[in-house]
């Protein structure tokens, strides 16, 4: 057995700090979503169809990333740029669950709401491309499957603890009539995780490896202008911003079905949240090893027809069988998530030269945000058409959530077909 070295140790402190920081980050991101933010949003008094819009005007921010290469490259430090912004953005989240309580008119509320919310979505995008990097300098090439399903392993258990626990309060509070104490309880929360996460990216070694490449490549314009040259990357943002819209599409009302039309409780969606990540968890290490084996695109290609399958099942869901069919649709979704959480992060790096992959994951990332949005936004449309005018097919009352997971799982179906005869054929870079 070797001795362990002071650059072993320290890699690992960096890999474990970043496990971490990731793991902060999807919990800000499910308190900030979900059913935690439909209760917050609902609290301003919005309804469906714009409920949908607000859970989703954050991916604007995702634009941003387009900008992340010329804006770290001018950074003393990742680590210096990562705890100014990430801290800002969740001082900004935090206060947002305190401003419906406000004594401030219906309309000033909501422009001040999505002003923050949005700022504080830029905050974090302008670092979160370059910050994925940094993670993955710490990790072999050979490894990054395995080492991504190991982080959202963990990051899967602590979310199953926190929605569980959070859930109850915030269902406690509002069944005695005091929602606003499990709200401020949720900024509270934001408050202390961004302690957590301060802690950890202190920790981290820096990577100036990360800021010399994105030092390195040309202009803003000029590094646009070579990805987009880049078809392999063309057809992979194409597949991206595909997903997201489909995905954003029907997701995005899923919660908002589950509480008004089904009358589900918080902790019913929760656990059944909670469902999925158990079986994420389950399957995260054999899928991670499936893609270091046969590739990112292939695991993302499973992913997109779990998907589908599991979408489809809710075109399907009623109120008669809403709970149950919502837990069966777990199964399969779960996989998929398993599936295409990691790899479509790093999906990137197999078809990009390393010189350029902070600026194509800025703009992938950015490119992917924008579609999420346009896919909440035109979902909400339909929504809302439907539930103005009715629709009735054979006699029978459809609801508009039928009709957005119908259409997304044909689509999401139609996605598979096209990783398989087109992106998985693509050469890689080295």
């Amino acid at each position: 057995m070797h001795a362990v070295t002071s650059d072993e140790a320290l890699l690992r402190r960096s890999r474990r700090s970043h496990i971490v920081i990731s793991s902060v980050k999807t919990l800000v991101q499910t308190t900030m979503s979900g059913v935690f933010f439909t209760l917050l949003v609902k609290q301003l008094g919005v309804s469906d169809a714009v409920t949908g819009v607000l859970s989703n005007v954050m991916y604007l921010g995702f634009a941003m990333q387009a900008f992340s290469a010329a804006f770290i490259r001018r950074l003393p430090s990742l680590r210096t740029g990562a705890l100014i912004l990430y801290t800002g953005q969740r001082t900004l989240y935090a206060f947002l669950y305190l401003l419906p309580f406000l004594p401030l008119p219906y309309g000033t509320r909501i422009v001040l709401f999505i002003t923050l919310y949005i700022t504080a979505s830029l905050a974090g995008n302008l670092i979160s491309p370059a910050q994925f990097h940094w993670m993955m300098s710490f990790v072999q090439p050979e490894h990054r499957g395995v080492f991504t399903a190991h982080r959202d392993m963990i990051t899967l258990v602590l979310t199953i603890v926190y929605n569980l626990g959070m859930g109850r309060v915030v269902d406690h509070f509002t069944a005695i009539g005091r929602p606003e104490i499990g709200l401020r309880l949720c900024a509270v929360t934001i408050l202390l995780l961004m302690a957590a996460d301060a802690v950890s990216i202190l920790l981290s070694a820096d990577a100036p490896g990360v800021l010399e490449n994105a030092r390195k490549e040309p202009s803003f314009f000029s590094a646009v202008r070579a990805n987009l040259a880049n078809r392999s990357f063309l057809k992979v943002v194409f597949m991206g911003c595909s997903w997201n819209i489909l995905s954003f599409f029907c997701n995005s009302y899923h919660n908002v079905y589950l509480l008004q039309e089904l009358q589900c409780s918080t902790t019913f969606i929760v656990t059944a949240g909670m469902v999925c990540n158990v079986l994420r968890l389950a399957v995260s290490i054999p899928v991670g090893r499936y893609a270091d084996k046969y590739g990112f695109a292939r695991c993302v290609t499973l992913g997109f027809l779990l998907a589908a399958v599991a979408t489809g099942l809710l075109a399907f869901w009623r109120p008669s069988n809403g709970a149950v069919l919502y837990v069966v649709y777990q199964i399969p979704y779960s996989i998929a998530l398993a599936a295409l959480t990691g790899s479509l992060m790093n999906i990137i790096l197999q078809y990009v030269p390393a010189k350029d992959r902070v600026s194509a994951q800025g703009l992938y990332g950015a490119l992917n945000g924008l579609s999420g949005f346009t896919g909440a936004a035109l979902g909400g449309a339909v929504l809302g058409a439907i539930q103005a005018n009715g629709l009735v097919v054979g006699g029978v009352s459809v609801y508009a959530q039928q009709v957005l997971n119908l259409t997304s799982a044909v689509g999401m179906a139609l996605l598979a077909v096209y990783m398989r005869r087109v992106v998985q054929k693509l050469p890689r870079v080295s």
